[in-house]
């Protein structure tokens, strides 16, 4: 038995007036449902708008985010960390560029923090993809890494921008997506202000730290 679903995220992006979902909402969800998958030495290989549904509210519950569709899907062994890449490789435009490589026989979860990347820009931007809206174009710009993340929140840009390097080494875990800043609550945002502050004060004028935090000061203290 499966739990009905109203529609996939790629339907969502076009009636979101219907639903009491945020996008960080959608966010925070799919990452903690991909870390349960991860936990149990499962790799999706296939995360992409049409495989996020989003149900129908329950009595005195907003709806929620799922993962769904696990045919692609492959269990590492006890003690490893990757797959064998065989067989079926994912959505080309979402896979992640290792998927598809001759010279990559394995692969990681990174795989799944590289198209969920993608997932959270599309759903961020209305529709939008961040290697091209030219399907033809789109793996030849992921191949290059040549991403473009337009009109988001510096905090939200270096999340994605970091879940989705062509490197798989270079792209942060999940456990790192989930704790990242993107996702603070506020109260925890003025403690890491507050206490950012109390640190500086104690630096001198032109020490590392103090430079560090005036060139990335939109990165750090968002918008």
């Amino acid at each position: 038995a499966l739990e009905l679903c109203h529609c996939d995220l790629d339907s969502f992006v076009s009636q979101r007036e219907n639903f009491e979902l945020q996008d960080r909402e959608i966010m925070f969800q799919c990452a903690t449902g991909l870390e349960h998958i991860h936990s149990l030495g499962v790799i999706h290989r296939d995360i992409k708008p049409s495989n996020i549904l989003i149900t129908f509210p329950r009595r005195n519950q907003k709806p929620r985010c799922v993962i769904a569709d696990f045919g692609l899907s492959r269990q590492m062994e006890i003690g490893k960390s990757s797959i064998s890449v065989t067989g079926l490789y994912g959505t080309e435009g979402w896979a992640a560029p290792e998927v598809f490589s001759r010279d990559i026989r394995s692969v990681t979860c990174a795989v799944d923090i590289f198209s969920l990347g993608c997932v959270y820009y599309f759903c961020l931007s209305g529709g939008k993809h961040p290697y091209g809206s030219e399907f033809f174009l789109r793996q030849a710009r992921i191949y290059q890494g040549r991403f473009e993340l337009e009109n988001i929140d510096p905090i939200l840009y270096e999340l994605i921008s970091r879940m989705i390097q062509p490197n798989s080494a270079d792209r942060i875990t999940i456990e790192g997506v989930l704790k990242h800043p993107a996702f603070w609550e506020k109260d925890k945002i003025l403690r890491f202000l507050s206490e950012t502050s109390d640190r500086l004060e104690r630096e001198e004028t032109d020490s590392e730290i103090l430079n560090s935090i005036e060139q990335f000061k939109e990165e750090v203290g968002g918008e």
